[in-house]
This record gives structure tokens, sequence and C-alpha cells, in this order.
């Protein structure tokens, strides 16, 4: 029995990070566009959302970066693989479409909340 299992298993698979596509620009304009997007967004203005009454159930202000930020990278992530997976132009339409509309709607509640206020 080997001393160390765990050694020798990661050995023999090429886990997670082996499965992945090589990094390339592609990633990085992934990252670009969803972290791009995010920037449309009206700054956020700390007093106003201090001000409105919320349920006794929001988060405190430290999740939602805690939250974002992983997400965003996610995001990326997952654009990234859809375009590397894709074999043709034709077969990227329907996921970066439906890709976009979700980062489209996302936003827009987020600019209609902070920058409309409502």
């Amino acid at each position: 029995m080997p001393s160390n299992i765990l050694q020798e298993a990661d050995l023999k698979s090429p886990g997670l990070l082996g499965a992945l596509p090589k990094a390339d620009l592609t990633l990085l304009a992934s990252g670009a566009v969803v972290f791009g997007v995010q920037r449309l967004v009206p700054s956020y203005d700390d007093t106003w959302y201090k001000a409105i009454r919320k349920p006794t159930w929001t988060p405190p202000n430290w999740v939602f970066p805690a939250v974002w930020i992983p997400l965003k990278v996610l995001q990326s992530v997952s654009l990234w693989l859809v375009l590397k997976q894709a074999g043709s132009r034709k077969e990227l339409l329907l996921p970066v479409s439906l890709f976009g509309l979700h980062l489209f709607l996302g936003n827009w509640w987020n600019v209609v909340f902070f920058g409309r206020r409502q």
C-alpha cells in the first residue's frame, strides 16, 4: 500500500485543471466582456442604499463583493469554455446569445435599482 494514496491518485488522473483547455487570449477576452459589461452599471451610492428600507434577511454589505467577484470570474470562464468548445460560428449563436441576454438582464436590474433608484 502506498504511503501517500492522494499523491499516487494525482499522478494517474489529470484532474479538473487537466480537463480544461489551455488558457489563451479568449479567456482574457471573456473576462473583459463580463467585467466590462458590469462597468456599464451606474456607480454605487452608499448613502442611498443605506437609507432605504430593507427586509431583515438582507445580507450584510460585505457579502456582495464576496459573491459577485467569484460569480463574475465563473461567468468569464463559462463563456471561455463555450467559445473553446464550439466547432463553428453557427454552434456559438444560441449559447452566446443566451449568455448575452443573461448579462444584459442581470445588469439592467442593477441599472434600474441603483441608477434609477427604483
